[in-house]
């Protein structure tokens, strides 16, 4: 990996025996990303900058350290700048509200277990000792709870910075989601 470019070469190019090297010539560029944890920390940052050099400006027309329609007219800028970092920052937000909402099997499997969860917390309260059927519920409520994994992580996986990686159709196109 050189400058998020994958490559594979056959071995035989550069070794010093007489082997003929085989077709072994794969060059991949990957796609640029950033966690959306990386984001909402470079907002954050943005913000509380911005917020401060606001009321740097409130207090320079406190104190009138220049004059009132100069600062006014920097107060704008900074305003509209805050607005856009908060604009920035709900929009990503919702993107990732979007991209691990729950689809409808996946929303029937979670009323299932809660269904499940419901009943054997009745069972539960009862006099009677009803043991067998509380742990048929909980084999119900795990066997659901690990096909609900499945639906739900399937395209997903873990890279090395432990950031949960989204796999779409492409083997060349990954996004980051944290």
């Amino acid at each position: 990996m050189k400058n998020k470019r994958l490559i594979a070469r056959c071995g035989a190019l550069n070794s010093t025996l007489k082997e003929v090297p085989c077709d072994l010539n794969i060059d991949i560029t990957l796609d640029n990303f950033t966690s959306t944890s990386d984001l909402f920390t470079k907002y954050s940052s943005v913000k509380n900058t911005l917020e401060n050099e606001i009321n740097l400006k409130k207090l320079d027309i406190i104190h009138n350290y220049d004059d009132e329609e100069t600062i006014l007219n920097e107060f704008d800028k900074l305003k509209r700048k805050y607005l856009k970092n908060r604009k920035n920052t709900l929009n990503l937000v919702k993107k990732v509200d979007e991209t691990l909402s729950k689809t409808e099997k996946e929303q029937k499997l979670t009323d299932k277990i809660n269904s499940y969860l419901k009943e054997s917390r009745q069972l539960n309260m009862e006099d009677e000792d009803k043991t067998d059927t509380i742990s048929a519920y909980y084999l119900d409520i795990k066997r659901t709870s690990d096909k609900l994994h499945k639906l739900k992580y399937k395209n997903y996986y873990v890279n090395n910075n432990n950031s949960l990686v989204k796999e779409h159709q492409s083997i060349y196109n990954t996004s980051v989601l944290q």
